[in-house]
């Protein structure tokens, strides 16, 4: 039988990164409401609690406002999917509009893939392949890889 002395843990950390702003939070024992997350109920969308919407006001219009108030119903952290702001498009991420774009492409990202594998020995010759197209592209961009476009009431 083996024995340990000092310092000795059973439990192991948990990350969580909101999906919209890409702020990281890192606990041992905390779940993500402890650090203001919150997940929706559609599509376990986790963000910050600022970035809640209510459409409710000026829906007609659609003027969305950020609450900074959440109501949790006991210890249920998850809301209704018409207050995110990724289920409502207020929040457009990288995942949907790769998502997108291959679909409206007609094809799977593993073709995609395969294609750059193909096509190109380094991500310099791809860096450089698709700058010369004069679009922005930088996968090490230092930014969150959940970066995301948020839409802005005019």
């Amino acid at each position: 039988m083996k024995v340990r002395l000092g310092f000795v843990s059973n439990s192991s950390s948990s990350s969580f990164v909101c999906e919209v702003c890409g702020d990281s939070f890192e606990s041992y024992d905390e779940g993500p409401a402890h650090f203001g997350l919150v997940m929706c109920e559609g599509h376990d969308h986790l963000f910050c609690e600022a970035h809640r919407i209510n459409p409710k006001e000026d829906k007609d219009t659609m003027t969305w406002n950020v609450y900074t108030m959440i109501e949790h119903d006991g210890d249920d952290d998850r809301i209704d999917s018409i207050h995110c702001p990724i289920c409502q498009l207020k929040v457009i991420t990288k995942d949907m509009v790769l998502d997108y774009s291959l679909y409206k492409l007609g094809t799977k990202y593993n073709n995609i893939a395969h294609e750059i594998v193909d096509t190109f020995k380094t991500y310099d010759e791809l860096y450089n392949e698709i700058n010369g197209t004069g679009l922005k592209f930088n996968l090490l961009s230092g930014k969150s890889p959940c970066e995301s476009w948020e839409m802005r009431a005019s």
